[in-house]
């Protein structure tokens, strides 16, 4: 029975040369609007929920080689899902270059608990769901707005009903053989949907100045969602 569930935004790593590793800077924290959106869903329903931004939780860099680490060591993810002990846990993940990063996460909490329902969302696995659905510390692949799948996916899970067949999802079935929907759960009155819960975040770790903003606080939101465009440079069109 899944009840407790864990959101994960992930770390950052990139490899750079090692002329840059002294003077590069990762970006500064990005509030994650999507498991924030997806928490307050769940919590709706009657589900506890906890998020865990790994990047904004400690952004200090380890540099070892020309590789560059922020965020919080394996130790403690490791510890954050012990005490919080969930039944899931799902990966946001957007950009690309941070798959090697999700999947070693997946590769943790399977270590913790092989039981854990795991869960990866986001732009990346939406339009790389043929190469991300094999990896043995997946469960299961939401594509597209996540709010409604997930709770979907975890009502059909709590219940014993079969997943076959349901709209923005992909796993392997128990042949062995990949199944990808190609049908999308959406939500139809975004007038009155939840907003995103920001009550499980420290804000202030959010609202640090960037340079690239003239030197003024910001804070990140959406009012509309979707894009009538398909442009050719668009990774998510």
């Amino acid at each position: 029975m899944i009840k407790r569930i864990l959101l994960i935004w992930p770390y950052y790593v990139k490899k750079i040369t090692d002329k840059n590793v002294a003077s590069y800077k990762f970006i500064t924290p990005r509030f994650p609007l999507g498991i924030a959106y997806c928490a307050a869903h769940l919590e709706k329903n009657g589900y506890d929920v906890q998020i865990l931004d790994c990047f904004a939780q400690n952004p200090e860099e380890t540099v070892q080689g020309d590789t560059v680490r922020a965020g919080m060591t394996d130790d403690e993810i490791i510890d954050y899902i012990h005490d919080f002990d969930p039944h899931l846990v799902g990966v946001s993940q957007m950009f690309s270059y941070l798959e090697p990063v999700c999947k070693s996460i997946f590769k943790l909490v399977k270590k913790i608990d092989p039981k854990i329902t795991t869960v990866w969302g986001g732009t990346h696995p939406t339009v790389e769901a043929e190469s991300c659905v094999n990896d043995n510390n997946v469960d299961y692949i939401i594509m597209g707005e996540g709010e409604a799948p997930i709770l979907e996916l975890i009502k059909r899970i709590n219940n014993n009903e079969s997943v076959q067949g349901m709209p923005s999802l992909a796993y392997v079935n128990e042949f062995g053989l990949p199944y990808i929907s190609n049908d999308r759960l959406w939500i139809d009155d975004l007038d009155n949907h939840v907003v995103p819960d920001r009550s499980k975040f420290d804000l202030t770790k959010y609202q640090k100045v960037d340079e690239h903003y003239q030197g003024k606080k910001t804070f990140n939101m959406v009012t509309s969602r979707g894009c009538p465009f398909a442009c050719t440079f668009c990774s998510a069109p």
